[in-house]
């Protein structure tokens, strides 16, 4: 009787902890996807290129204190920045973040220039 107490409970904490988690990521991700649609709110939109890691992107950005998400499908590579300051006021920053971030499986910084959606070649342009 003990051992199968002992298993249940080894199997159904882990089990609780996991959709605790993953549940608390959903609403995160969702409360930032609210935030980069909102009219009130100016986003920077980075289209990233082949060989980046959108996730090393987000990641990155989320180091400096910024809260960025994916764009919905089909643009998948479009990874959304929320400015809370304003974009234009925080477009060098996070340009600078992304521009040194490790983006690639190799662990290093990407090699093309970070361009923004509303720049002139950028990928809304």
């Amino acid at each position: 009787m003990s051992a199968v107490l002992v298993a249940a409970i080894v199997v159904i904490i882990p089990m609780v902890v996991i959709v605790a988690a993953v549940s608390a990521l959903r609403r995160r991700d969702a409360a930032v996807k609210a935030e980069a649609f909102s009219p009130t709110t100016d986003t920077l939109c980075y289209h990233v290129p082949e060989g980046q890691d959108p996730a090393a992107v987000i990641a990155a950005l989320e180091t400096e204190g910024y809260a960025a998400t994916l764009s919905p499908a089909p643009a998948i590579h479009d990874v959304l920045i929320p400015c809370r300051s304003g974009a234009d006021r925080e477009r060098a920053h996070v340009r600078s973040v992304i521009s040194h971030a490790a983006l690639n499986m190799e662990g290093t910084p990407g090699d093309r220039p970070v361009v923004f959606a509303d720049e002139p070649g950028g990928a809304g342009a």
